[in-house]
């Protein structure tokens, strides 16, 4: 047998058991954190503040997914955003009808993210000392799947996940929120200021959500704030970066070899589409393979590449020029008409 096909066979068994992996890890901790979540008898009240920007047609569903939370104590919602113009204002005034819950509109503040603008001014607003961000779409027991390990495990002043919980207290030891009003990734920062100041940090459960429609330009945003994380922030986990793109997009390449790379390749490509089947399976309740997941990759590898060339990136409403240490340095906003 030709080398390329014993490689590309051992490759794609990398593929798979690296998959395998993540699926047992994730399936053990839902059981660990469901079986730590009934030992609580007492949970604190929470305030849950959501940065919002913008709307799409997911947007209605994400925001009734935070409200039908089912938490055996109060919840203060509060919805921050910045643009008195946001298409959410609208779906927020629908839902008023059903819920109860905050709606607050400031503009960005010199200096700061959009994101972090919002959830500061929510900050200000909130009543109780234990607080939430809730991220994206999500199942209506999240909170108590977070709230419940963090009480049981000597009670950790962080939690990160696809939840990010936090206690004021904490917040106040790290140095404020303010702090972090102009870096990339803030919970990353916030968990590295935590680990500073020896405060107990946990790893909440893993969310994996519906994004809808997304333009061209929105993906390789994304795409490109995720790079410019581990390029700015985080240099020395570039290794696992490197090896991660390898196991996930290097059937690429093989792909512009001769028919025996090329054989090798479509064995990597069929375990990266069960792969991305199962997730889609988790995050909408059917298996369904994105084919369009190559024109993905492509788009993640060469954004990849055009990041360690090109430190600006769009975020919401401005253009950002990213320096060392993930911070973002405004280049240009724009506002709605």
């Amino acid at each position: 047998m030709d080398f390329a096909i014993i490689f590309g066979s051992l490759f794609a068994l990398v593929c798979t058991a690296s998959y395998c992996v993540l699926d047992v890890i994730g399936r053990k901790a839902k059981v660990y954190v469901d079986r730590l979540s009934s030992q609580v008898s007492q949970y604190p009240s929470l305030t849950v503040i959501k940065p919002v920007f913008g709307a799409d047609a997911n947007t209605e569903r994400a925001f009734r997914s935070w409200l039908e939370q089912e938490y055996p104590e109060q919840i203060q919602f509060i919805f921050s955003l910045q643009d008195s113009k946001d298409p959410a204002l609208a779906i927020l005034e629908q839902l008023k009808s059903e819920f109860t819950f905050e709606v607050i509109v400031n503009p960005v503040r010199v200096g700061f993210s959009g994101k972090m603008s919002n959830l500061v001014h929510g900050l200000e607003k909130s009543e109780y000392e234990t607080l939430a961000d809730i991220f994206s779409f999500t199942w209506n027991q999240i909170l108590t799947q977070v709230v419940g390990p963090s009480i049981i495990r000597h009670d950790p002043h962080g939690l990160a996940g696809g939840t990010i919980l936090v206690k004021k207290e904490a917040l106040e030891r790290i140095g404020g929120l303010q702090q972090f009003r102009d870096i990339l990734a803030e919970d990353f920062a916030m968990g590295r200021a935590a680990k500073e100041k020896e405060l107990a940090i946990g790893l909440g459960p893993e969310v994996f959500s519906p994004t809808g429609t997304m333009r061209f330009t929105e993906l390789y945003s994304k795409l490109q704030r995720s790079h410019l994380v581990g390029i700015t922030m985080n240099p020395r986990g570039l290794p696992s970066v490197l090896l991660w793109y390898a196991i996930n997009y290097g059937y690429l390449f093989l792909f512009l070899g001769n028919v025996t790379y090329q054989v090798a390749a479509l064995l990597i490509f069929v375990v990266r589409a069960i792969y991305l089947g199962w997730l889609n399976t988790i995050a909408e309740g059917r298996f369904r393979i994105p084919w369009s997941f190559v024109i993905g990759d492509l788009v993640a590898v060469l954004s990849f590449v055009l990041s360690w060339f090109n430190r600006k990136v769009r975020w919401g409403d401005g253009v950002y020029r990213v320096a060392k240490g993930g911070k973002m340095v405004l280049v240009s906003r724009r506002s709605r008409e």
